[in-house]
């Protein structure tokens, strides 16, 4: 499996709906960003968001899961910074 390279900067969502324990509809945006793989490949991957009901960043609109990715984004910014600086 490749690993992530660089991350593009763009932000996107996908709506997506579940079944959830066999009969419950769970139905939400969900978060995702660009990045550019190992390969040289660019895609659009969802954010992992452990407390979350799937495991995956989501919003109940899709502006709540823009948001979510751009914060995301931040932080990785902030990561990189981080690293860069030691």
């Amino acid at each position: 499996m490749n690993k992530v390279k660089d991350f593009t900067g763009k932000v996107g969502t996908e709506f997506m709906s579940f079944l959830i324990e066999g009969d419950k509809l769970h139905s939400a945006y969900y978060s995702k960003v660009e990045v550019i793989m190992e390969d040289g490949e660019k895609k659009m991957i969802c954010i992992k968001d452990d407390t979350a009901l799937k495991g995956i960043a989501e919003g109940q609109t899709r502006s709540e899961a823009i948001k979510k990715a751009k914060a995301f984004l931040k932080r990785q910014e902030e990561k990189q910074r981080a690293a860069s600086k030691s």
